[in-house]
């Protein structure tokens, strides 16, 4: 009899071990995530940027590791690309990720039609040696889905710029009249944002956007979600009212029809013209 207990205190120790190990985990929320797709809609050579944020962190934690599996799918035909996919890397829960779905480096162009997209959590156990491994399988959620459009260009011409970008000098100004009136308080102080326009080869200076970036310290603009974005062919902006401690940074970049933008780091200071 002593030595079946003797026998099963390892067994004990091992499962006592594991459920520790699975309690350790962070456990997966329920949150989904948004992902937004620029543009929506392009052409067989556009290139498609994708930003979202993770609503669970990735990577190991005790024994189990923890990856997003990103995919998009679409039209079958030969000659096209029709689908795609790619694990992302390792984040901390609510990191912003963003991607670009470039298809002259997956192998050609997209298939004409829509594609639908998905990213899948998986979680799977690591079993190392000479510990317990926990004989569980976790299901894979599915924590976002997505879409663009792809058409067919008119006479066979490609769709925006494929892969050279808007040409663009950035931002020339920014401007404000502060005028000092004891009786009056400013909510804030709106900005005159102004900028020669933008060329492009494909689409017209007055099909581009322009994306205004907007930061509080020099160099500290976030290009992966603009602060403003304006209607087509403005070459010039005014800010909504601006409640800083100090005059804020601004930089300017142009956008094409393909969602193509140029990668210009011109920054301009606010100025007061009336101080």
């Amino acid at each position: 009899m002593r030595r079946i207990l003797f026998a099963l205190v390892p067994t004990v120790v091992l499962l006592v071990i594991a459920t520790v190990a699975i309690a350790g985990t962070p456990p997966l929320t329920t949150i989904s995530t948004r992902v937004y797709v620029t543009p929506g809609s392009g052409g067989q050579h556009t290139k498609f940027r994708l930003r979202f944020r993770i609503p669970d962190a990735t990577g190991m934690s005790g024994l189990f590791r923890r990856t997003d599996l990103l995919s998009v799918s679409g039209p079958s035909r030969a000659g096209c690309i029709s689908r795609t996919s790619v694990t992302l890397r390792s984040a901390q829960a609510g990191a912003r990720l963003q991607m670009t779905l470039n298809p002259s480096g997956l192998g050609g162009r997209w298939c004409v039609g829509t594609f639908h997209g998905q990213i899948v959590e998986n979680e799977q156990v690591i079993c190392q040696r000479l510990r317990a491994c926990p004989d569980i399988a976790v299901a894979p959620r599915t924590i976002a889905r997505f879409k663009f459009r792809v058409t067919r260009s008119p006479a066979g011409k490609p769709t925006g710029t494929q892969t050279t970008g808007p040409r663009f000098g950035g931002l020339l100004s920014a401007t404000t009249c502060i005028v000092a009136t004891p009786q009056i308080v400013s909510p804030g102080h709106s900005y005159l944002l102004t900028w020669h326009p933008a060329t492009d080869p494909v689409t017209p200076s007055s099909g581009l956007v322009y994306e205004i970036y907007m930061a509080a310290t020099p160099g500290a603009e976030d290009y992966s979600s603009p602060t403003w974005t304006t209607t087509a062919g403005l070459t010039s902006f005014t800010t909504p009212p601006i409640t800083v401690a100090a005059p804020p940074y601004f930089v300017v970049r142009a956008r094409d029809v393909a969602g193509l933008h140029d990668d210009n780091t011109v920054e301009r200071t606010g100025v007061d013209d009336c101080g």
